[in-house]
């Protein structure tokens, strides 16, 4: 059926709007004057800051598939009078028939902030990088030699929400509170929580849906305990969660790869790599990132390495442990709990001879199959080149990716297209992992065409590069959507639907826990300039006492988009590709055009499982517009705008307008 609407409006500079007023970005401050404190349900995608005002309904109601984690914020606004939190708990929730989701599938975190000295992007470069064009991560160098700005005019210093205090010691299942966290040494804690007169605080609930939990709708209540003027109070909000006939994978879909360099954990921890408490340290890193539905690294010392023959060893600095027999055992154990859907082999950073490369390649597949570890061959990976920005790397990338076994994936981070009059490197490269900003749609599809991979990665604050084969179209005006704390949080759940439109294979993104300043909780700017939070996504939890990473609100957001993706895989399961980029095209139309509302991403992906849930058809909609008179001189009065609608879609249609 097809329906034609007119609207009338007026059009004033080229640009549409119905009464529509588009101020300039100001930051707004509490006006709340109320006396009592007041309880309120935020996204998890939303900032919130301590100073700024808060909008949001006093019931909670989210959605979840079973095998999934749902988030939500409870955030208190203290009236006149300054309160602490001293407590704060999820009740059981009650579902069809009597059943009920445990609180124990609830956890709980104190929203802890750091201080934001210098935006990203905008403070004084230390390196330069000529290749790219870059000079430093807040500027790129025009073909004109010129250094442009980037418009950071609504963004400001202060202090921002990131770390995630877990109200339980996940080591030793004791309550974090400040009495216990400062006999340890700490100085972060979960509870209590104070909160100044006029300002907010959050706190960060997880739920976890059992796959045994049968679909439909449960109820529950989220409660607060503080204190006020020295009398102890409550404030309570009713909770809905409607769980959807749907089950989401154990393991992720979507391929991954995190450097951890978690040999950072001696900085932080004050351990040494050879400790036993290193592995336990290490293997907790490994369990939040399982945790989050990120694919989890190599563990260092158990990755066998090869000396200047080809020879496998084992770094863990004890030269008489080398080729031992623990180490295979231990890496199948590892293996196996952790089901990496992605596994890199340890890279020689300098090949001595291409018999040393190919016997050490040779000695991997063969250490995988005699240790009952032939399973990941499948999933094997070389990572052969970071950013080769010269010609002399890419003949190293010519010259090795071809003494790759063709069981072994060559994996290049670079854009796809050629950089400059150097050796043609794409017989050699099996996967492509060009950068955000470094994407071309054409090249990807020829590559794919070819039987390659392309993955995606994003790092730092950068721009299109001088060379991009759209550079004359884009490179002056595009964004994408960096990833550091004071860039919005749904940035981080961006992965998966670029990945999904754009039909790639896997992401990459190049640290977790890396930080030249060694604790982020002191600073949390990168001193290599790549901005806040470059690089890392968890937080020492040796700074809240006790010896395990804490995670971010960037990393959950991270998690929520690897949920995402596989919402997307089901329904293409049942549907096809082409349902679900009627849904990812509202988020991600195009690569350079996101749609920066994390209200969009949210009501979207609700959207996609309303469609998996019970066998519902997937609704239709197509609209095109057209103006009458369609130019003119501003302003332009009296101008219809014509509306065709067709398709199976029921409701209301919204039409929204943007002042540029």
């Amino acid at each position: 059926m097809r329906k034609k609407t007119i609207l009338r409006f007026i059009c004033v500079l080229g640009l549409c709007a119905i009464a529509i007023i588009c101020p300039a970005t100001t930051r707004i401050f509490l006006t709340h004057a109320a006396t009592e404190p007041i309880l309120k349900f935020v996204s998890p995608l939303e900032k919130v800051f301590k100073d700024k005002a808060v909008s949001g309904p006093s019931s909670v109601s989210i959605k979840a598939a079973k095998n999934e984690y749902e988030s939500f914020q409870a955030v208190l606004t203290a009236g006149t009078s300054a309160v602490t939190i001293t407590n704060a708990s999820m009740s059981n929730l009650t579902g069809p028939n009597g059943s009920s989701i445990s609180s124990s599938n609830a956890e709980l975190f104190n929203i802890e902030y750091v201080a934001i000295n210098n935006l990203s992007g905008a403070g004084t470069a230390t390196w330069n990088n000529h290749e790219q064009g870059w000079l430093g991560p807040n500027r790129r160098l025009a073909s004109d030699g010129k250094t442009q700005q980037f418009d950071y005019s609504s963004w400001s210093t202060g202090s921002y929400p990131d770390p995630l205090v877990p109200f339980i010691d996940p080591v030793s299942r004791e309550s974090v509170t400040q009495s216990w966290s400062q006999s340890r040494g700490g100085n972060k804690w979960a509870l209590p929580i104070s909160v100044p007169a006029g300002q907010n605080r959050g706190i960060f609930v997880d739920i976890f849906v059992p796959k045994s939990s049968p679909a439909g709708n449960y109820t529950g209540t989220f409660t607060v305990n503080y204190n006020s003027d020295g009398i102890a109070k409550t404030l309570t909000m009713p909770v809905n969660l409607k769980v959807w006939n749907i089950t989401l994978p154990d393991e992720p879909t979507l391929k991954q790869f995190w450097s951890a360099r978690l040999l950072y954990i001696t900085g932080y921890y004050g351990v040494s790599l050879a400790s036993a408490e290193y592995d336990r340290i290490e293997e907790r890193h490994a369990d939040l990132m399982k945790k989050h539905r990120m694919t989890v690294p190599m563990p260092y010392k158990l990755t066998p390495q090869a000396d200047s023959n080809g020879t496998l060893y084992f770094d863990d600095e004890n030269s008489s442990d080398n080729y031992s027999n623990t180490e295979p055992a231990l890496m199948k154990a590892w293996l196996d709990k952790y089901d990496p859907n992605t596994v890199f082999a340890w890279r020689m950073s300098s090949p001595p001879s291409d018999y040393a490369f190919q016997t050490y390649l040779s000695n991997l597949k063969k250490w995988y199959t005699d240790n009952g570890m032939s399973k990941y061959l499948d999933r094997l990976y070389y990572y052969l080149y970071d950013e080769p920005n010269s010609s002399a790397a890419y003949d190293y990338i010519a010259k090795y990716g071809k003494l790759i076994p063709a069981d072994i994936k060559a994996l290049v981070a670079e854009q796809i297209y050629p950089q400059g009059p150097w050796a043609d490197i794409n017989s050699a490269v099996d996967t492509w992992v060009p950068l955000w900003t470094y994407i071309d749609e054409d090249y990807v599809k020829l590559a794919q065409q070819q039987g390659k991979e392309v993955w995606s990665y994003i790092c730092c604050s950068q721009l299109v590069c001088s060379y991009h084969p759209d550079y004359g179209a884009l490179g002056t005006s595009v964004r994408s959507p960096w990833w550091h704390i004071d860039r919005p949080t749904n940035h981080y759940r961006f992965p998966a639907w670029i990945t999904y439109r754009y039909n790639l294979s896997g992401f990459l993104y190049w640290q977790v826990m890396h930080s030249n300043q060694i604790n982020p909780w002191n600073n949390v700017w990168d001193a290599d300039n790549l901005g806040n939070g470059e690089g890392m996504l968890v937080y020492p939890g040796i700074n809240a006492g006790f010896n395990a990473p804490i995670a971010s609100l960037r990393m959950k957001a991270f998690r929520d988009s690897a949920e995402d993706y596989e919402y997307m895989k089901l329904l293409e399961a049942k549907s096809g590709r082409n349902a679900v980029l009627a849904y990812t095209n509202q988020v991600v139309p195009e690569w350079w055009k996101y749609n920066p509302s994390y209200q969009t991403m949210e009501s979207t992906r609700d959207l996609i499982g309303q469609a998996l849930d019970g066998g519902v058809e997937v609704p239709t909609l197509s609209v095109s517009l057209s103006a009458s008179p369609n130019s003119g001189t501003a302003p332009v009065s009296g101008v219809d705008l014509a509306a065709t609608v067709s398709g199976t879609a029921t409701g209301n249609i919204n039409y929204t307008f943007y002042c540029n």
